[in-house]
Order: structure tokens, then sequence, then C-alpha cells
């Protein structure tokens, strides 16, 4: 695990908790993430002060929001972006752990607007291309890019 600041430590065992409150519970978590394109045709990728590797954003949906809602909040918190037109859905993820179930949606959306991200949740925030995408890329990143290439298709 890469050297990370206190802060980024402090949130990391938050998360690490929480993942092992919810085996506890066995709640069912439900979530979004959402490949940010810029007008250019870039997608962003952002790298969190509590986890390893490359993610696209997002985050857990609010009581009473609608998944849409979640990525316009979630894109706007993590990186103060806008969403330019209602999100489209491409693909929705389960991912089991014991007792505990996790559905996270994942989203295309057109962006626009000045990247300044969160820094006590985002270490580093970067537009890249397709076909130029970094090293350490999240297994669950690399299943959304497929996603995100079959879209690009259509």
């Amino acid at each position: 695990m890469a050297e990370r600041p206190l802060h980024g430590r402090l949130i990391w065992l938050g998360y690490q908790i929480g993942k092992r409150f919810r085996r506890v519970r066995g709640p069912v978590t439900l979530g979004v993430r959402v490949a940010p394109v810029a007008p250019d045709g870039r997608v962003l990728l952002v790298r969190h002060t509590y986890m390893d590797g490359w993610f696209f954003p997002g985050g857990r949906v609010d009581r009473g929001e609608t998944l849409e809602q979640a990525v316009t909040r979630e894109l706007r918190e993590e990186v103060g972006l806008e969403v330019l037109i209602p999100p489209r859905l491409l693909t929705l993820q389960t991912f089991f752990e014991g007792r505990h179930s996790d559905h996270v949606g994942f989203f295309r959306a057109e962006v626009s607007g000045d990247l300044h991200r969160d820094w006590i949740e985002i270490a580093d925030a970067r537009f890249f291309s397709l076909d130029a995408l970094p090293d350490g890329l999240h297994t669950s990143t690399v299943r959304q890019l497929k996603a995100l290439r079959e879209d690009s298709l259509q």
C-alpha cells in the first residue's frame, strides 16, 4: 500500500470498519459510479486517499435520492463538475461479500466545468484518453471501461 496522508489513513480506517460492520449487519447498499466524459471524449478517473487504484468517481446513494441525482451530487462533491445532459445508465453491477451485497449503477455523463477535487477524499483526478489509460486501474474500473467502450460503439 502506498504511503497515504494522515487524513487518507483515517478515512481508510473508517472504510475498513464500515466494511466489517456491514458484514455483521448484512445490509444491501446502493451506489453509483460515473464515467465523466469531457467534450473532447476523454474520461475522468480518480485515486482515493483511502483505497489503491484508479476509479471512476462515485459513491453511496442517499436516502430519498435517485441514482441520477446521486451521480450529479457525487460529481459536484468529488471533482466539481456539472452534468450537461441526464446521465445514462450503462450497467448495474452486484457484488457479494458474506451476507452483504453492494449494488452499483454505472453511468456515462457528459460533463463541463473546472476540475477541482475534494482533497480529503480524492488524492488525484485526471482526464485520460481511452487509448492512454494509466497503470493501476482497479478491477472494477476495468469492468466498467468495457461497458463504456461497448456503449461508445452503439
